[in-house]
C-alpha cells in the first residue's frame, strides 16, 4: 500500500513543503568550512528546520495513525521483547526471509532461538500449491500433486525448525500460505498440520509487538453485520443464510446488537464500530487493483479500511470479515491479504480473521460458528480457530476434508482470547456482592459464636 493515501492532498504539500526546506539548509552546508562566519547561523537554521519537521511529522501521528505506522513508525524488536512481550510458554515466533540464494528461518520461542538457511525453491511449489486449493474442482482432479507438494512443503520449510509448542505465529516472506494444511505425511491425507499446532500470522515482528496488547478483563461486546442482499449498483452476489449463521454466533453473547438485510448500512457500521469489542462481518470485501486499498461492502454503500482511521479510539480488539462468494476462489496474495491485517491494525484493531480464498458459504458459516463457541470457553483465538476447524472436519464426511473447505480462513495479528461470559458472571457486581454477603455472615458467625463460649466459660 503507498502511505499517502492515507494522508490530505494539503498535508502531502506540507510535508513536502518541510522536507525541501530541510535538504535546502542541510545543503547550504555541505561546502561551508567549520570556521566560516556563516556556518552557525546556517547550522541554527538546520536544527530549526529539522525540529520543525519533526514537530509536523509528530502531528501526523496522531492525526494519521495509518500513515504515520507505514511510513515512519519502523519498529524492529529484540528476541528479548518478543519474549517478554509476546510469547508464551506454549508459543513459538518464526520468520521467514529470503536472500539472493537462500532462504532464512529465524525460529524463537521461550528456550531458544535459532537462525537457519536451506536453498530451495520454495516459491514455485507454494504458488502451484496455492492454484490447487483455491479451487475445489482441481483438488479433486489434483489430490496425489496437492499430497506431494503440502509434504514437501513440510519437510522444507517446517520440519526443520523442530517446533515444540503447541502455539506458532507466522510471519511469511511474500509469498503466503495457510501452513495448517501441510501433511506431515503424504500417504495420509489426514496428516494435516492443523492436529498439531494453533496457527496465527504476522505481517512482521513490529507488526506483532503493536498489536500484541493486552484484553482487559470485561465481558466483550458483540456487533454483527449481514447484508445478505445488496444494492444493484454494487454489483455483489447475495449471501443467503449469512443473517442465520450471524443469529446462531450471537447467542454466544449476552447483548449482541444485529444488524441484518437493509438494516446493514455503511452509516449503522461506522456509528457503531468504535462501541464494541468483537465485530463480525458476513459481506464481500476486495483490494482496489490500483492502490490496493481494501473495501468492504454493505447493503448500500462500501467502506474502505483507510476510512477507520477517522473514527478515532475503537474499542474493537477482534474483527471477523467473512468474505464468501460462491464459486471459484481467488488467492489475495501478499500485500493483498496484509494490506487489510495492516489496515485493521493501523485502526486500533489488533486481531483479525479473514480468508485467503472464497469458499462455500456452509463451510465458512459452520467453521464461523464453532469458532465462537470455543472462544466463548476462554481459549486463545489461534487454539479457538484450530479446534473449530477439526470439529468441522470431525462431524463431515470426507467431502470436507479438502484444504479448500477449511484451510483458507486464518487469524492475523494478536492471538490473545478474552475473558468468557462465565468468568465474567462470576466477576460481576451483583455476584461479588453476593459472595461479599455471604462472608460477611461467615465472619458474624464465628464471631457470635467465639463470643457466646467465652461467655459460657465465664458463668
Amino acid at each position: 500500500l503507498g502511505a499517502h493515501q492515507y494522508i490530505s492532498n494539503e498535508d502531502q504539500k506540507k510535508e513536502k513543503h518541510f522536507r525541501i526546506q530541510l535538504f535546502s539548509a542541510q545543503q547550504k552546508l555541505v561546502d561551508l568550512k567549520e570556521f566560516d562566519p556563516k556556518h552557525q547561523g546556517y547550522t541554527r537554521e538546520k536544527f530549526e528546520k529539522q525540529e520543525a519537521y519533526e514537530k509536523f511529522i509528530k502531528s501526523l501521528e496522531k492525526k494519521y495513525p495509518t500513515y504515520y505506522q507505514y511510513k515512519y513508525d519502523t519498529l524492529i524488536p529484540s528476541i528479548l521483547d518478543l519474549r517478554s512481550q509476546v510469547l508464551k510458554k506454549d508459543q513459538s515466533f518464526v520468520s521467514y526471509f529470503s536472500g539472493d540464494k537462500h532462504l532464512y528461518f529465524l525460529t524463537i520461542d521461550q528456550d531458544s532461538a535459532s537462525l537457519n538457511r536451506m536453498e530451495t525453491d520454495y516459491k514455485n511449489y507454494i504458488s502451484e500449491l496455492q492454484d490447487i486449493c483455491v479451487d475445489r474442482s482441481i483438488l479433486n482432479q489434483n489430490y496425489a500433486r496437492y499430497s506431494e507438494l503440502a509434504h514437501k512443503l513440510y519437510k522444507d520449510l517446517y520440519e526443520p525448525l523442530e517446533i515444540r509448542t503447541k502455539r506458532v505465529i507466522i510471519s511469511p516472506d511474500d509469498n503466503f500460505f495457510p501452513f495448517e494444511l501441510l501433511l506431515r505425511d503424504k500417504n495420509n491425507p489426514n496428516s494435516f498440520l492443523l492436529e498439531e499446532h494453533a496457527f496465527s500470522y504476522t505481517y512482521s515482528a513490529g507488526y506483532l509487538m503493536k498489536s500484541n496488547k493486552k484484553r482487559s478483563l470485561e465481558m466483550p461486546t458483540f456487533l454483527g453485520m449481514a447484508p445478505v442482499k445488496y444494492q444493484s449498483y454494487l454489483q455483489q452476489v447475495p449471501l443467503n443464510g449469512a443473517d442465520l449463521s450471524l443469529s446462531n454466533i450471537s447467542s454466544q453473547f449476552s447483548s449482541p446488537a444485529l444488524f441484518t438485510n437493509e438494516k446493514a448500512t455503511k452509516q449503522e457500521f461506522i456509528q457503531n464500530l468504535p462501541r464494541y469489542t468483537i465485530v463480525h462481518l458476513y459481506s464481500h470485501a476486495e483490494a482496489d487493483e490500483v492502490n490496493a486499498e481494501f473495501t468492504i461492502f454493505f447493503n448500500d454503500s462500501s467502506v474502505q479500511v483507510s476510512d477507520l482511521q477517522l473514527l478515532g479510539n475503537l474499542s474493537t480488539k477482534l474483527i471477523v470479515l467473512s468474505a464468501c462468494k460462491t464459486g471459484v476462489g481467488k488467492v489475495m496474495k501478499g500485500e493483498g491479504v496484509f494490506s487489510l491485517a495492516r489496515g485493521f491494525a493501523a485502526a486500533g484493531i489488533p486481531s483479525s480473521i479473514t480468508s485467503l480464498w472464497q469458499i462455500d458459504n456452509h463451510s465458512t458459516y459452520q467453521i464461523n460458528e464453532l469458532f465462537y463457541k470455543y472462544l466463548g470457553k476462554g481459549l486463545p483465538l489461534d487454539i479457538a480457530l484450530q479446534e473449530a476447524k477439526m470439529e468441522f472436519l470431525r462431524v463431515h464426511d470426507k467431502t470436507y476434508d479438502l484444504p479448500y473447505f477449511w484451510a483458507g480462513s486464518i487469524l492475523l495479528g494478536n492471538s490473545e482470547g478474552f475473558l468468557p461470559e462465565k468468568g465474567y458472571r462470576l466477576l460481576s457486581f451483583p455476584n461479588l456482592l453476593g459472595v461479599f454477603l455471604i462472608v460477611l455472615l461467615i465472619l458474624s458467625s464465628l464471631i457470635y459464636h467465639k463470643k457466646f463460649q467465652r461467655n459460657k466459660l465465664i458463668i
